[in-house]
């Protein structure tokens, strides 16, 4: 039986219960923000980065190439590796991102 739109609602509800824990809803909200904004980021990174392998003269690897340069630490590929101190981890991404990125300093780190 096919999941309805209302169940799969309280299954992510209850979900998002268990990892807040005793975190107060509004404080919640800016982690969960931040990973968002963390995770759209890096595919926006991803799509320019595959559109720039195949432009002749264009260096994937180069900073300037991008509009925002996400580090490999930052990397959601490398997040979802870390299955120990993940809050240390996702902190030292939004360090990165915004080492990496001016524009970003003071927008992440919480």
């Amino acid at each position: 039986m096919p999941l309805t739109l209302q169940e799969l609602e309280s299954h992510l509800w209850e979900s998002a219960n268990i990892l807040r824990g005793s975190i107060d809803s509004a404080d919640y909200k800016n982690y969960i923000f931040g990973l968002l904004f963390l995770k759209r980021l890096n595919d926006v990174f991803e799509e320019e980065r595959k559109d720039l392998q195949h432009i002749p003269g264009a260096d994937p690897d180069e900073p300037v190439e991008y509009q925002f340069f996400v580090p490999e630490r930052a990397r959601w590929s490398h997040l979802r590796t870390v299955a120990v101190n993940v809050g240390e981890a996702i902190n030292k991404a939004f360090e990165a991102l915004e080492e990496q990125n001016r524009r970003l300093e003071g927008v992440l780190c919480i």
